[in-house]
């Protein structure tokens, strides 16, 4: 009933269409002249050679709608225009169409055929013809509820980027969010080749192992709140790299009724009795911000570069990935001079902790056993919410069949999450659904470097 209602609706869209482009005032079809089980064929007309005004129709190999229908039913080669061939378009003389094409309705119940209107057939198969190539209408009705909400939660942690791209290509009012989720959903099923429901099953069961990494609560968690006066709280980038974390403290994190007075980002620092000072009050601790840490790398690369370490090839840790660390470091200054948090600890006594708002226990380890490892007074490291979604193999395997993505480089035991404002360096997803937003195959965003980083 549903394909047979869809069909119906077309045919009643492009009635409207043909109309101003053939300038009919109306078309004979409607909605009762249509049996549910007919399909729309294309194929030449020839003459029999034997009986003169005798008329066959030759069926093209690539019917216009119907390639399975045809094997199973054992399709003919060609149909002859007799009793079980009706023609209800007078404009049509077969003697003229000898060896041209013809579009016809033929009921696989029936057994019989019949040519109505020409030009609107011939345009239905156009649209059919593009169809193929389109979302099925079965597995569109798979996509659930459930499916759809997931799916849009996960859309809504890139609100600003959908609204930034709404407004430059006026796709849609850049406030409808819902309208974007709905149209890349369309476009990434189509792209991604989901042609069937137990294909769906596989495409959908991805999305929901993914676990949603959003920040709208950052605010309540305690070291994030920045209160205790004698800590000096570090972000693992500086502001000026765009970075998730500063994403985050621009938006959740700093007041809009009252001035910041204790900015996460401020570069000054002060020399008071030997002492270094932040905001008037000695340094008694360094905790070291970041928002989310899966395997540690990362963070230990930012610590290193702090820290003033090259390189610590035990954790897997190589002189190229401090450099770039060094060049996006957050730095602070006393007067002219730069300082570095090994001097403030050095000079303070102060201790180091690592925090995270979304973590893992086995980077927490590695962090701690690289600051245990180079001598660094450090507090055990610790995360708000833990990341707990790991890449099965199964998962992966249904990664490479849809996106054809033979070199997937994902392997079993990595964590599955989107996360809001920029998508993390190492996912499943393929990097052209991604990395531009302009395209509607994206659902999700990872930002690109405008400037590679040089080292």
């Amino acid at each position: 009933y549903g394909l047979h209602a869809l069909r119906i609706y077309r045919i009643q869209t492009f009635q409207r269409l043909l109309q101003v482009a053939f300038g009919a005032k109306s078309f004979p079809l409607q909605v009762q002249d249509f049996i549910p089980d007919e399909r729309l064929f294309s194929g030449i007309v020839i003459e029999d050679e034997d009986c003169p005004e005798t008329y066959s129709i030759e069926v093209n190999d690539k019917t216009v709608a119907g390639a399975n229908e045809k094997k199973l039913h054992h399709w003919p080669i060609t149909i002859r225009v007799g009793d079980d061939f009706t023609v209800e378009d007078e404009t049509l003389k077969w003697d003229q169409r000898v060896r041209g094409d013809v579009y016809f309705f033929y009921s696989l119940s029936e057994g019989h055929g019949r040519v109505v209107n020409r030009e609107l057939l011939k345009a239905l198969a156009g649209v059919e013809l593009v169809q193929q190539y389109c979302l099925r209408f079965e597995v569109g009705a798979a996509v659930t509820g459930i499916h759809y909400n997931t799916i849009r939660t996960m859309t809504r942690l890139f609100e600003t980027t959908y609204s930034e791209v709404a407004n430059k290509t006026k796709a849609c009012l850049a406030t409808d969010l819902d309208i974007q989720t709905y149209l890349r959903l369309l476009h990434n099923m189509i792209w991604s080749g989901i042609d069937s429901v137990d294909r769906l099953k596989d495409y959908i069961s991805i999305f929901r192992a993914h676990q949603i990494a959003d920040f709208s609560e950052i605010d309540r968690d305690p070291l994030f709140q920045r209160e205790d006066l004698n800590t000096l709280y570090v972000p693992k980038d500086s502001y000026h790299q765009s970075s998730v974390l500063s994403f985050v403290y621009d938006r959740r994190l700093k007041s809009a009724t009252q001035r910041d007075n204790r900015h996460l980002y401020t570069p000054e620092l002060s020399l008071i009795d030997g002492q270094y000072v932040v905001f008037g009050s000695p340094i008694e601790s360094v905790v070291f911000l970041t928002d989310n840490f899966a395997s540690g790398l990362s963070t230990i690369a930012a610590l290193a570069a702090q820290l003033g370490i090259e390189s610590d090839e035990e954790c897997g840790l190589w002189p190229d990935r401090v450099k770039k660390a060094n060049i996006t470091r957050h730095r602070y200054y006393c007067g002219d001079d730069e300082v570095s948090i090994a001097d403030i600890i050095r000079t303070n006594k102060a201790k180091i902790l690592v925090h995270s708002y979304y973590g893992t226990s086995d980077a927490s380890k590695r962090i701690d056993e690289f600051l245990e490892r180079h001598e660094i007074p450090y507090e055990k490291s610790s995360f708000q919410f833990p990341l707990t979604s790991k890449a099965e193999q199964d998962m992966i395997e249904y990664a490479k069949s849809i996106w054809r993505r033979r070199d997937l480089d994902f392997k079993e035991g990595y964590y599955l999450y989107v996360r809001e404002y920029n998508m993390p360096r190492k996912s499943i997803f393929p990097t052209q659904m991604l990395e531009e937003p302009r395209r509607f195959i994206n659902l999700f965003n990872r930002r690109k470097e405008l400037n590679e980083l040089k080292v």
